[in-house]
């Protein structure tokens, strides 16, 4: 009897991380109540006591207030899937498919690599091309979508070191709980 893919997979990458329990923690209070309540769950759980520990989230600046105050001893991760849409829209932003997804592949393959200062070298070049947003581009315009990517990923490069992520075995997305939230 052969083993199924799912296994066999798992076998070739020895150490890699599998959700053995799920845990879901839910609060109708906003950021400043639930952040409390979140790390004494970590704690009750022994989660501080790992010895690999990532925080993983979006780009939300009340995610990242929670991290600082109550995990900033873990490893922060961006959520690539959220970088991913980022890279994807600047890329394309005021290109066609054809010219826009070489230079999405190129970005991509950087951020893959923990090498996210060569896109924003490139998206700076890019916003000087286009010139800065202003109040009148609309969402969805070039310009305006070139500058919310290089903020974005400038905020956030310090957590976006996904090749030493991947050495490590820590996760990189956080889309397993948000499934979790929509079930």
């Amino acid at each position: 009897q052969t083993a199924a893919p799912a296994e066999e997979e798992r076998r070739q990458r020895p150490g890699r991380p599998e959700i053995a329990t799920r845990h879901v923690l839910a609060t109708r209070q906003d950021v400043y109540g639930f952040g409390p309540l979140l790390a004494a769950t970590a704690c009750v759980m022994g989660l501080f006591g790992a010895v690999r520990r990532a925080f993983v989230a979006d780009g939300l600046a009340e995610n990242w207030s929670v991290y600082k105050r109550y995990f900033s001893r873990w490893t922060a991760v961006l959520d690539f899937v959220h970088a991913m849409t980022y890279v994807y829209a600047a890329a394309l932003a005021g290109r066609t498919f054809a010219v826009g997804w070489p230079v999405y592949e190129r970005w991509i393959r950087w951020v893959w690599a923990g090498q996210v200062s060569q896109v924003i070298q490139e998206l700076t070049t890019r916003q000087q091309e286009l010139g800065q947003a202003t109040k009148e581009d609309k969402e969805g315009s070039p310009r305006r979508v070139v500058s919310e990517a290089l903020t974005y990923l400038s905020n956030h490069q310090d957590k976006m070191r996904y090749d030493e992520y991947r050495k490590q075995g820590l996760p990189l997305m956080s889309s397993h709980v948000e499934s979790t939230v929509k079930q």
